[in-house]
C-alpha cells in the first residue's frame, strides 16, 4: 500500500476488508471501526477511525462504497 503511514497499514487492510464483506452500511456497526456519517458540506460521506486524526472515508453509491480515501481531516 504506497502512500500511507506504515503504521497505519494493518488497521486500512481490516477497515478495507470489512468494507469488502459488508452489503452496506449497516453491516459495518462494530463500534471498533468508528464509523460515523460525516457532517456539514460533506454529509454524503462516511468516515472509519485508522487513527487518532487518520481516516478512511468514503460515499455509498446503490450500496457500494465509492471514493474511498485516507486522509488526515482534523
Amino acid at each position: 500500500m504506497a502512500g500511507i503511514q506504515s503504521k497505519h497499514a494493518q488497521r486500512l487492510k481490516m477497515l478495507l476488508s470489512s468494507l469488502d464483506a459488508a452489503a452496506g452500511v449497516q453491516d459495518l456497526t462494530n463500534t471498533t471501526l468508528g464509523l460515523h456519517r460525516l457532517k456539514g458540506q460533506s454529509n454524503e460521506r462516511w468516515s472509519m477511525r485508522v487513527s487518532k486524526n487518520w481516516r478512511l472515508t468514503f460515499s455509498v453509491v446503490n450500496n457500494r462504497f465509492d471514493e474511498l480515501d485516507y486522509e488526515d481531516y482534523h
